[in-house]
Formats: C-alpha cells, structure tokens, sequence
C-alpha cells in the first residue's frame, strides 16, 4: 500500500510536509486533484471521543460517542468512493468493509 508521500508528487516543500504531517498522524486517505489541490477523508478513532489528561488539565469528552458518528462515517466513506482495506491499519475502528477496492495492493 502506498503512503501519501509515495501517492502523490508534492509541488512544494509545504505541500510536502503537510503530506508527511497526515501520514505521521494515521490519515492515509489523501488524494492529489485535478486543481492540484489534495483532499482527505477523516476518521476519528474512538479514544478521540474519550476525556484526555494532559499537562494541561482535562480535555472533557464529547457528548456523544463513535457509535454515534460510524453509521455517518460509513455513508460518506461509500459517497465519495472511499477505496481501501479494512484490518491494514489496526487503530482503524471501522466495522464494514470499505465500498471499494484498495486501487493499488
């Protein structure tokens, strides 16, 4: 599977590091389009619901839950023609199969 820096060919040095930004934080799913713009398709995990301490106090947890948002997260991954596999990536809280085929194995 290639990663967002093999995908795509940077133009710049900040395109660049926005590449290697998403790669380092888990969001594998960037796309170069046509207007050489990139988009990218967002799942939070579900600790990223959850309260977070740190050194700074308490970071309160969301009102509501991932099982709230993964019937909607499923709905756009199919609507924008997500492609991948589940069980790659194994912070992916994802339940069902994505709509589409990995486009290169």
């Amino acid at each position: 599977m290639l990663t967002a820096a093999e995908s795509v060919i940077p133009a710049t040095v900040e395109e660049a590091r926005f590449l290697r930004m998403l790669e380092d934080n888990g969001y594998f799913q960037v796309r170069r389009l046509p207007d050489g713009t990139y988009a990218a398709l967002f799942r939070l995990r579900e600790r990223d619901f959850e309260e977070v301490r740190h050194a700074g106090g308490v970071s309160p947890a969301w009102p509501l839950s991932y099982a709230d948002f993964a019937p909607w997260y499923d709905e756009a991954e199919a609507l924008f023609h997500v492609h991948g596999r589940r069980g790659e990536d194994p912070l992916d809280p994802g339940t069902t199969a994505y709509p589409f085929v990995p486009v290169m194995a």
